[in-house]
């Protein structure tokens, strides 16, 4: 079973204006955005693991597709959720909105622009979910459900790391990889458009990765 392509998440559906709690986080949020120095504080919470279970549940799944929403925005659906189900919801929702801008990393900035009047109802979030509840289970948490992405020609100067995450993938596989590109790597390379490209077109050929590697790494 699969979503249908009509299936958008939240995008469209019903909202309403924020309450003074909702504005008070929201602004207080906005305005951290601009500062690199709260990026960098909540980053360090990320780090240590101490970031909420809906903030980790958010990332988790878009880190699935190389997505970054940044903390300030994390934080943000955070807080507007009060269950695991919405903030899955979510994250469909800002792969969506991803896909739609065609950009790896999101803002508060650009998520009112898709929702420009408020957030949405409380009944809309159970009729979302809902919907995507096809032939009795969840397809939000079938990952061949979720946009498809390629941002191999959006990304430029990312670590082996970062893109390895890209394509849900240990590093130590995509350095395999790159070494038989010619192409000398560790984690801490930094990889260029082309490199990406290249990577892109030998991947295509199916190059073969020992499969018993793969499971251990």
């Amino acid at each position: 079973m699969s979503l249908p392509d009509t299936y958008k998440g939240l995008l469209g559906c019903r909202t309403e204006p924020m309450d003074i709690k909702l504005t008070e986080l929201f602004m207080k949020l906005f305005m951290a955005e601009m500062d690199p120095a709260f990026e960098a504080a909540v980053m360090k919470e990320k780090e240590a693991g101490r970031l909420p279970d809906g903030a980790k549940i958010l990332l988790g799944r878009l880190n699935w597709y190389g997505i970054r929403p940044n903390m300030a925005l994390t934080l943000l659906i955070t807080g507007i959720c009060d269950s695991p189900g919405k903030v899955i919801t979510w994250a469909f929702t800002l792969a969506m909105i991803a896909k739609k801008y065609n950009v790896p990393v999101l803002k508060i900035s650009l998520l009112t622009n898709c929702f420009p009047d408020g957030f949405p109802v409380a009944s809309e979030y159970e009729r979302i979910w809902q919907e995507q509840k096809i032939g009795g289970g969840n397809q939000l948490d079938d990952g061949g459900n979720w946009p498809d992405f390629n941002w191999y020609d959006v990304w430029e100067d990312i670590t082996v790391q970062e893109f390895a995450t890209i394509l849900r993938r240990d590093h130590r596989v995509v350095i395999e990889v790159l070494m038989q590109m010619g192409i000398v790597a560790d984690p801490a390379f930094k990889m260029k458009t082309d490199h990406i490209n290249q990577f892109r077109d030998l991947w295509k050929k199916k190059i073969q990765i020992n499969p018993k590697k793969d499971k251990a790494a």
